[in-house]
């Protein structure tokens, strides 16, 4: 039990020496060998990551995998836009399944700055929203919290920073009930949060602030269902998605049925899930998410065909019978080499014959040292004689030590079994200086 773990480092050691030996042999080979298998994996790398900051819950859009978009809307006229506060009212609030909704614009410039012209004007990307947003996405408040209910129906304009504005504008971040002006209008602040990333798409923003309440309780036509605006509805669980798809769709069918009866509602298939709201480029045409998939699928398979390909050669560099006769397929053991160059010569009862030993042997090291070059003559019958003592495993490596080394003579000699002495010292000689891996 205790020499189990010095077997398995002697392994480990010989098939590092190998590789070693394997790269001052074929230094450039190697080299596109590592190099590409790196690359590889850095590019799965990123693949993974960037899937993951895309469309797995992350701060702060920590329920993406239970939250359904609807972002355009289109009419029979052939108007196309996107939605509204108007449409979440009709269409998404009161839902069974949907916890919370809320109605946000898309981030736009706008210029921020202190009363009375103090402190320097700032550019941010401003989002109109309510107070539902931040229970759809649960910031982390780092001064006071989000737009209140009070705040927001009447009509009191409120504002929350990310901390970098807030800095920038007041030198701190506890500027909670302070005042700024955005836009030339006077905001109070509700409330600071941490910077937000630019992969979090639906929550990024650098300042939030209120839209107005008329928005929701106007009259409904053709002119007011369409807007600037995304409507995100938070359901209870993944299961409901389904529920509440069906029950929006219901719902804009009424509507076209009553108010839009002369120019109907479009939504298409939505409300969409995270990856497929990520991808609905077009108002009219939703994406193609069988495409999508199939895209990611071969876009991985290609990634991963160059560590297979070095793992492939690595496996085929190992296998010493690849090495078979140059302009012959390899042999897969001794009884093939025997049957091609040697039909006669040391063939045991039945024609079976065994399989190489997995100790590092003469024999082997012979085959695989020497198959590589054609023999200059055929074998002689007459040699059988010879190397029939010695067996197969032995006779083989032995005849063909012997017709190498019969191409450097001067005269042709005798053949007999005590010329034999030369062959077998030139197949350890060759052992001692040419040592393989004792792993077929």
């Amino acid at each position: 039990m205790k020499t189990q773990p010095t077997t398995h480092l002697s392994r480990h050691f010989a098939l590092c020496l190998q590789a070693w030996r394997l790269v001052r042999t074929q230094p450039v080979l190697a080299a596109v060998s590592v190099l590409g298998t790196a690359f590889a994996i850095a590019m799965i790398m990123v693949i993974v990551l960037t899937w993951q900051l895309k469309y797995s819950d992350v701060y702060p859009e920590t329920h993406r995998s239970r939250t359904l978009f609807v972002s355009a809307l289109g009419l029979a006229n052939r108007s196309y836009g996107y939605s509204s506060a108007l449409f979440m009212r009709d269409c998404v609030e009161g839902l069974p399944g949907v916890e919370t909704c809320t109605a946000y614009s898309f981030a736009s410039d706008a210029l921020v700055t202190l009363p009375a012209g103090s402190g320097q004007r700032l550019r941010v990307d401003a989002k109109q929203t309510a107070p539902e947003f931040w229970r759809v996405f649960p910031f982390r408040f780092v001064s006071g919290t989000g737009f209140s209910q009070a705040d927001f129906e009447s009509g009191r304009p409120s504002a929350v920073l990310c901390e970098s504005v807030a800095r920038r504008l007041f030198g701190r971040t506890d500027v909670a009930g302070e005042y700024i002006v955005l836009n030339r209008s006077h905001m109070r602040v509700a409330g600071v949060v941490p910077d937000v990333s630019l992969t979090a798409r639906d929550a990024y923003a650098q300042l939030w602030w209120l839209y107005p309440y008329s928005e929701r309780h106007t009259r409904g036509d053709y002119t007011t269902y369409l807007g600037n605006m995304t409507v995100a509805m938070l359901v209870s669980s993944r299961d409901s998605m389904q529920a509440v798809r069906a029950g929006v769709q219901r719902r804009v069918k009424l509507l076209n049925e009553g108010a839009m009866k002369d120019t109907p509602l479009w939504i298409g298939d939505q409300p969409d899930d995270i990856r497929t709201h990520l991808n609905h480029v077009w108002a009219n045409v939703g994406p193609d998410m069988t495409m999508f998939y199939v895209e990611h699928a071969l876009l991985l398979l290609l990634v991963l065909l160059v560590p297979a390909l070095n793992l492939s050669g690595l496996n085929h560099s190992r296998d010493g019978r690849a090495q078979g006769f140059r302009g012959h397929p390899p042999l897969a053991c001794a009884e093939d080499a025997a049957r091609e160059y040697a039909p006669d010569v040391g063939r045991r009862p039945g024609g079976a014959c065994p399989e190489l030993p997995r100790p590092v042997s003469a024999a082997r090291l012979a085959i695989f040292r020497l198959c590589r070059h054609r023999l200059a003559r055929p074998v002689q019958p007459q040699l059988a004689g010879t190397l029939q003592p010695h067996g197969l495993l032995a006779g083989l490596p032995l005849l063909l030590c012997h017709q190498r080394a019969q191409r450097h003579r001067a005269r042709p000699r005798r053949h007999s079994a005590a010329h034999s002495r030369g062959p077998e010292r030139q197949v350890a000689r060759a052992a001692s200086i040419h040592p393989i891996s004792p792993y077929p």
